[in-house]
């Protein structure tokens, strides 16, 4: 799945998810949180541990990023 069309199927912007993806979000919003456990939900069960990850970052990297195929966030 590209993320042009997640973003005009969940109703999260392109741009958010982009960021997301390349690991250069800070941080996420709970709407985008709720946009997006919402829309995978739609097809099969997801839970918010499904959707994030926490991972120790180092002092200028970034820990979440998307994976759009899998629908998680790592």
């Amino acid at each position: 799945m590209s993320l042009r069309r997640l973003a005009q199927e969940s109703g999260v912007s392109l741009s958010v998810l982009a960021a997301l993806h390349r690991g250069q979000s800070r941080r996420v919003d709970y709407t985008t949180i709720d946009q997006l456990l919402n829309y995978f939900n739609r097809y099969f069960g997801v839970t918010v541990n499904d959707l994030l990850t926490w991972e120790h970052a180092l002092q200028d990297e970034v820990p979440l990023t998307l994976d759009a195929s899998r629908g998680r966030a790592t």
